[in-house]
C-alpha cells in the first residue's frame, strides 16, 4: 500500500480554477439574486455567487467557487463540485461525482452518486438509502454517513468518520499516512462505528486513530500499518 495522500482533489482544484479564468462564465439557473450570463450547453459554473440547480433539472456540470451552491430535489447532474462554499444537495438527486474543497458538503436521502464522493477540508454528511458507487475522500473533513451504500472505499488522513444506521461499506475504511506530519502526538481522529453498520472489507490504519467499534466483531478487521 503506498504510504503518501492521494491527490486527485488537488487535481481538481488546479484544473477547476484554471478553466474558470479562461472562460470567465458565471452562470446561475433559479438563482434568485442574479441572473444568467453566459451559458455553454448544461454546464453551469458561478465565481464569487451563489449558485442554485431548480428542481427536477438535467444539467451537466455545476461548480462555483467562492459561494455556495444548491442543488434541489430531483436533479440529474455530472460532476458537482465546489471550492471555498457549501454544497447543499436535495433528495433524490443523481450525479456521476460529487467534489468540494473547503466547504462542506450535505446531502439528503436516496443522493445517488456513481463514482467518487472527496473533499480536502470540507465535511461530507449523506443521509439514508444514498449510494456511492466509488471511493469516499477526505484529508481533513469529517464523513458521516446515515444508511450509506459505499461500494469502494472510504479513505481519510486526519478526519474523523461516524457511521451509522444501516450504513454498508464493501470495500475497506483507511486512514492513510501523512507524509508531511509523522508527529501524531497532537489530536487523533475518530473513527466510530456503530452496531447496525455492516463492513465487508477491512479498517487499514496506517495512522494511529481513536476508534469506537460497537460491534467487538470488528476488532478482528483492525491492521496497523505504523
Amino acid at each position: 500500500m503506498t504510504r503518501h495522500v492521494k491527490t486527485p482533489v488537488f487535481l481538481f482544484i488546479t484544473v477547476f480554477l484554471s478553466a474558470i479564468m479562461l472562460s470567465g462564465c458565471i452562470i446561475h439557473v433559479g438563482a434568485s439574486t442574479a441572473k444568467a450570463d453566459y451559458q455553454i450547453g448544461d454546464d453551469y459554473s458561478t465565481v464569487n455567487k451563489s449558485l442554485t440547480i431548480d428542481e427536477g433539472k438535467t444539467v451537466g456540470d455545476v461548480s462555483a467557487v467562492n459561494g455556495s451552491l444548491t442543488v434541489k430535489d430531483n436533479v440529474s447532474a455530472e460532476d458537482i463540485s465546489g471550492v471555498n462554499g457549501s454544497v447543499s444537495i436535495g433528495k433524490n438527486v443523481f450525479a456521476e461525482s460529487a467534489t468540494t474543497v473547503n466547504g462542506r458538503l450535505r446531502a439528503q436521502s436516496n443522493f445517488v452518486v456513481a463514482e467518487n464522493v472527496s473533499s480536502v477540508n470540507g465535511g461530507i454528511f449523506l443521509n439514508p438509502n444514498s449510494t456511492v458507487g466509488g471511493k469516499l475522500e477526505t484529508v481533513n473533513g469529517q464523513i458521516d454517513l446515515d444508511g450509506v451504500h459505499v461500494k469502494k472505499d472510504i479513505v481519510s488522513v486526519s478526519g474523523n468518520i461516524h457511521l451509522s444506521g444501516n450504513t454498508h461499506v464493501e470495500g475497506n475504511i483507511v486512514y492513510q499516512w501523512n507524509k508531511g506530519n509523522s508527529n501524531y502526538n497532537n489530536r487523533l481522529p475518530l473513527l466510530k462505528i456503530s452496531e447496525s453498520v455492516k463492513l465487508d472489507g477491512n479498517i487499514i490504519l496506517e495512522r494511529p486513530v481513536d476508534l469506537v467499534l460497537k460491534d467487538e466483531s470488528l476488532n478482528s478487521k483492525v491492521i496497523r500499518n505504523y
